[in-house]
Formats: C-alpha cells, sequence, structure tokens
C-alpha cells in the first residue's frame, strides 16, 4: 500500500481527498488510514506536501529519491492504479474548474 500512494502521488500532483479517494477504490482503506501512510511516507522525505497557489489548495507529490526507492521509475506503476490515479485526478480537477465558473 506505501508503494501504491507513492506511485499514485508521482503520477499526478494530488489534494489529500484526491489520495484518499484512489486508496479507497484500490484497497478500501479508511481516509484516516490514508492520511497516516502519508504522514510517515512524508516524514521519510518520499513524498511532500505543497501548496497549489494558482487553485489555493496543498497538494501531494512523490519525491524522485521516493519514486527510486519504492518504484524504480515511473514506467513500473501498474497501468490498473494508473488508470484509477489519473481518472481520479481529471475528475476532481474537472469539479473545481466547474465550480470556479
Amino acid at each position: 500500500m506505501l508503494r501504491d500512494v507513492v506511485a499514485v502521488t508521482s503520477l499526478a500532483w494530488m489534494t489529500t481527498m484526491q489520495v484518499q479517494i484512489c486508496l479507497r477504490r484500490l484497497h478500501g482503506l479508511k481516509n484516516k488510514t490514508t492520511r497516516d501512510i502519508l504522514e510517515e511516507l512524508e516524514q521519510e522525505r518520499t513524498v511532500k506536501q505543497e501548496k497549489d497557489d494558482k487553485m489555493g489548495l496543498y497538494k501531494w507529490g512523490a519525491t524522485d529519491s521516493g519514486v527510486a526507492y519504492w518504484i524504480g521509475s515511473r514506467e513500473n506503476i501498474p497501468v490498473g492504479l494508473a488508470v484509477v490515479a489519473s481518472t481520479t485526478a481529471f475528475v476532481l480537477e474537472s469539479e473545481q474548474d466547474t465550480k470556479k465558473k
């Protein structure tokens, strides 16, 4: 599961909610469990959180060293995981754009 968090955050910068949705769809994890995993990986400098000034939200992204350690390279990410992550990121970004209009 830790590897999957690194994988989804390496494909796109995601809000905590987006990561939680991905992990719920992939593994049925509760939101608190996902937050705990993100915090643990942040302490290890595997993922980091930065503010997206355009949207005013904090987002998570995998570090290069985190990707190298947990996955090897982005090309090793399973297709099913990539589909869930990219779909979740796209849908929630679209919803944010719609709300702004």
